[in-house]
């Protein structure tokens, strides 16, 4: 997966599953948090996100983490750096 450098590829490779933006803000917060921890490898990312988040199945969670992945850079304002 390419990462995403613009909005607009952004909110096409939102995962279809999401259902609002507030739960999409709460996953991707949930995921930064996880790594700022720094007591996991972010490969791993998925089971932790689950951890969090019971109610995500495993497609789910790791759909997540690949898009979270993808958007990173994008989120935190360091495209082209």
């Amino acid at each position: 997966m390419s990462d995403i450098t613009t909005q607009e590829q952004y909110d096409a490779r939102i995962p279809k599953w999401i259902e609002d933006t507030n739960q999409l803000k709460m996953l991707e917060f949930a995921l930064d948090s996880i790594r700022e921890g720094g007591s996991i490898n972010m490969y791993g990312g998925a089971e932790a996100l689950q951890q969090v988040y019971p109610d995500l199945d495993n497609q789910q969670a790791r759909d997540m983490l690949l898009f979270w992945m993808a958007s990173f850079s994008f989120r935190h304002n360091l495209v082209g750096q």
